[in-house]
């Protein structure tokens, strides 16, 4: 079952969702500005492969809750919600995600370590503007065997998110990070990693 809303006018919550529709695989409400409440009404999707809430933001709720039931979910974009909580909290039920996008979720937090869990499947992962924690050089350590798959890490604007200070080394990894604070040498490392991001991205 596939439900695609993204940017419509559909008002109200997500309440008891998961219970009424347990057989769905696809959900999309990107963008759809009247959409309120809590995520944590999708809480007993089973099936669901597949769930974009990007670019609601006055829709929170705990993530683990509302993705916690759903072992099968490979794609989740929450970018620009209020959803909150722990990677440590997610991870654990998420070991066939692929792609995972958290950009500007503030109320966000944790290491990124903990995506350990659902290494092996890995793919995409965009972390920008958030206060997620972590180090690049100890995530390209590991790019060639716990993350074989994993493709550029995007960590622009990611406060917490640590700068090794030169290239990873790894192939295809782009590890990527930028504080609020940033001097004149930072703002010339910016623009070059935006361009190595840009040539890794074939854009």
């Amino acid at each position: 079952t596939h439900l695609q809303l993204g940017g419509t006018s559909v008002t109200g919550t997500l309440d008891g969702l998961g219970r009424l529709l347990p057989a769905l695989r696809l959900l999309d409400l990107e963008s759809c500005p009247l959409l309120g409440g809590d995520a944590e009404g999708l809480a007993g999707s089973a099936c669901l492969e597949h769930l974009c809430l990007r670019g609601n933001k006055r829709l929170g709720g705990a993530l683990a809750v509302a993705v916690g039931g759903s072992p099968k979910l490979e794609h989740l974009d929450v970018a620009g919600t209020a959803v909150r909580g722990t990677l440590a909290d997610v991870a654990p039920g998420l070991r066939h995600l692929r792609v995972l996008s958290v950009e500007n979720c503030k109320r966000l937090h944790g290491s990124v370590h903990h995506l350990e869990r659902c290494a092996l499947s890995l793919e995409a992962l965009n972390i920008s503007c958030t206060n997620l924690s972590g180090g690049p050089s100890l995530v390209a350590a590991k790019a060639r065997t716990a993350f074989p798959k994993l493709k550029p890490i995007q960590a622009l604007c990611c406060p917490f998110f640590a700068s090794d200070g030169g290239d990873d080394g790894s192939d295809g990894l782009a590890t990527l990070s930028q504080g609020h604070h940033a001097s004149g040498h930072d703002k010339k490392k910016f623009a070059k990693d935006i361009g190595r991001l840009g040539k890794l991205l074939d854009v």
